[in-house]
């Protein structure tokens, strides 16, 4: 074998060696989807993050554009209506446009521009590989550079911008994408009134590592007007104390001290069958199963549905089962989600009706929250839920601690649309007056049961177990606004 010359080593030395995007943020937990990407924009001026929150990327200028995921986006981030609304209000301007991909794996050749055939793949994709990439305006030949190079490698993309496609074709992308990432860059800091790119240039708060930003003065003002974040296990039950240490001060004309949530809703349901797919069709809703069967939901205000979903998407974001509280005084607090809204109304309604019909008890506050929700198949085709609930009386110990005095246990059936007192339980349960109308308090208080049922079932999707793909942007188009929350009742 003849030596190499040096000739032939310098040769070998400048061969162009396998390239890459660079990553910036290689010490970051690593983000196997994107970096899958990586070897495919090698010849493009584009970098990889997994964090873009990170301080040195965050506070650095974007001089080459950056690709990556924010911190406060995490896999699976569902987008709330008033985000979407901002994103598309910018898609419409023509302020960003989107690069929807999905992985090499799940292209069929020959399909890659028929927009129906790309919805259709995408629906069926349930790997959580579902990718939508926001970039500023200013950035699309950038990004069409991108989009072809990714479809040389063998992925299925596709490049939506206003000037080419209308908001109804690119919202469902949008919000039932599995990960919501974004390109940094100099035109895309300039955007500030869409989430994905209000986050850029914002480095992470080191004890919680996500982007911590100061509510403006309207936030802070219905801040206000909610509720006390309250998680409703934290009043105990039957068998369990309450940990609770605030309680309504018997006399007192302003209290200091009061139990958040008149009305706590938590649970999430329990479905028959094998139904794992949630489908809207404009007017009602739908379980599906993988093999095909579909049973149709009990009917329901749209709006009202939409109400229920938004509260579900507050109460995991910060952990609060808390609908609705109104102190002594008659002053209203309300839920975010529910305020100005036809159910946020009956609400604040239904928190008056304890004390209205049970008279005589030693307590001071009043409480309705769900215990249990569940959907049952109900003949061919056809789905009903089931909902148990308590309306609690509390007064505080000697300790301070929220005491349950009596507990009155409903069950609500949507199938007959009305609440069945089934019993009670507490330590004063024998105070109750033989006259009390334990049925009309069901009756007044079942609509809050429905809606507990339809908040259960979101929970579900936001716990990622119940895929809501088919009709979800849609479904988050609702308007639901309607009756006015007053300040007092």
């Amino acid at each position: 074998m003849k030596p190499f010359t040096l000739t032939a080593i310098l040769l070998v030395l400048s061969l162009p060696l396998p390239a890459s995007a660079a990553t910036l943020d290689s010490d970051s937990p690593p983000n196997q989807l994107l970096e899958s990407l990586s070897p495919a924009l090698s010849g493009i001026s584009i970098n990889l993050a997994s964090n873009l929150n990170l301080h040195p990327i965050a506070r650095a200028q974007p001089e080459t554009p950056v690709l990556g995921a924010l911190a406060d986006l995490p896999p699976g981030f569902i987008p709330s209506s008033g985000e979407l609304q901002q994103w598309a209000s910018g898609f419409a301007q023509r302020q960003h446009g989107v690069l929807a991909i999905l992985p090499a794996s799940k292209q069929s050749s020959g399909q890659t521009d028929r927009l129906a055939h790309f919805w259709s793949t995408w629906q069926g994709n349930k790997t959580g590989e579902r990718i939508v990439v926001s970039f500023a305006g200013g950035d699309e030949p950038l990004l069409e550079q991108i989009n072809q190079a990714l479809r040389s490698s063998g992925f299925l993309s596709m490049l939506f911008t206003a000037a080419t496609h209308d908001i109804s074709q690119v919202g469902p992308y949008y919000v039932s994408a599995d990960h919501r990432w974004v390109v940094d860059s100099l035109s895309a800091r300039d955007i500030v009134d869409t989430l994905e790119f209000s986050l850029l240039g914002k480095s992470v708060d080191p004890d919680t590592n996500l982007v911590r930003s100061r509510p403006d003065r309207s936030a802070r003002r219905l801040a206000a007007s909610e509720p006390e974040v309250f998680l409703k296990d934290s009043l105990g039950d039957e068998f369990e104390a309450s940990t609770i240490s605030e309680i309504i001060v018997p006399g007192e004309i302003v209290p200091r001290e009061i139990v958040p949530g008149g009305i706590a809703l938590g649970e999430t349901a329990v479905i028959e069958g094998d139904g794992n797919e949630l489908v809207f069709n404009g007017q009602t809703l739908f379980l599906r199963s993988s093999s095909g069967d579909t049973w149709q939901l009990p009917e329901a205000s749209v709006s009202a549905l939409k109400t229920c979903f938004d509260f579900a998407q507050r109460a995991v974001r910060i952990a609060t089962d808390a609908v609705v509280d109104i102190d002594q005084r008659g002053r209203v607090r309300v839920s975010a989600a529910m305020r100005d809204t036809e159910v946020g109304y009956q609400m604040a309604l239904a928190d008056l009706e304890p004390f209205k019909l049970v008279q005589g008890l030693p307590a001071d506050k009043s409480i309705i929250l769900d215990t249990g929700a569940g959907f049952y198949i109900d003949g061919p085709g056809q789905m009903e839920f089931m909902t148990d609930y308590e309306v609690r009386f509390l007064r505080a110990d000697r300790r301070r601690i929220a005491q349950t005095r009596v507990a009155l246990q409903y069950h609500y059936d949507s199938s007959a649309d009305s609440a069945v007192y089934e019993g009670n339980w507490g330590s004063d349960t024998g105070r109750l007056r033989e006259s009390t109308d334990f049925d009309s308090l069901g009756e007044n208080t079942a609509n809050v049961a429905g809606y507990a049922a339809w908040v259960a079932l979101f929970r579900k999707v936001l716990d990622q177990s119940l895929d809501f793909t088919d009709g979800f942007y849609e479904f988050l188009s609702i308007d639901n606004s309607g009756q006015e929350t007053p300040v007092r009742l």
